[in-house]
C-alpha cells in the first residue's frame, strides 16, 4: 500500500489505512518508534517504509515478529535493501562470500543472530527495529 503527502511517502505491508494515518501523524511529530513500541500488538505483522522527501532519507520499520525479512547492504555507490538476499546479489556488485564466523555460529547454536547473515557485507534488519538511511549511508 502507498500513502503520500507533501513531506512523506509511506509504503506498507499488512497495515490498514487507519494504521497508516496514525503512523503518518506520529512520524511527522517524531514519535513513530514510541508508537510502535507502545501499540506493537495492535499493528500485528507489518513492514513500513517511510520516505522523507525533503531530507532524502528513508526509514524502514518492521514488526516484533519478524514477519518480513529485510536484508541490506552498502557499497561505494549504492545502498541496497530487499526482502531477498538473491536480489541484492543480482542488483549489486556484491558477490556471495561466506561469513565464516556466522557459519560457525550457526553450527554451534543452530542460528545466526541478526544483524549478521551467513554472507559477508549483507545484514538483516532485527526484529522490532528501524533502519535509517540518509544520502545512501546508514544513520
Amino acid at each position: 500500500d502507498l500513502y503520500s503527502d507533501k513531506a512523506y511517502s509511506f509504503y506498507s505491508v499488512g497495515l490498514s489505512q487507519t494504521d497508516i494515518n496514525r503512523l503518518s501523524e506520529a512520524h511527522s511529530q517524531g514519535g513513530i518508534a514510541d508508537l510502535l513500541d507502545s501499540d506493537a500488538c495492535t499493528f500485528g505483522n507489518f513492514l513500513l517504509i517511510v520516505v522523507e522527501k525533503e531530507s532524502k532519507t528513508f526509514v524502514v520499520y518492521n514488526d516484533h515478529f519478524g514477519s518480513n525479512e529485510i536484508y541490506y547492504a552498502q557499497d561505494d555507490d549504492f545502498f541496497y535493501i530487499s526482502s531477498s538476499i538473491k536480489k541484492i546479489f543480482s542488483e549489486s556488485i556484491h558477490k556471495p562470500v561466506i561469513n565464516i564466523n556466522a557459519v560457525y555460529e550457526h553450527v554451534v547454536f543452530q542460528n545466526v543472530l541478526p544483524p549478521e547473515t551467513i554472507y559477508k557485507d549483507i545484514s538483516i534488519l532485527q526484529l522490532a527495529s528501524m533502519l535509517v538511511v540518509s544520502d545512501q549511508a546508514l544513520v
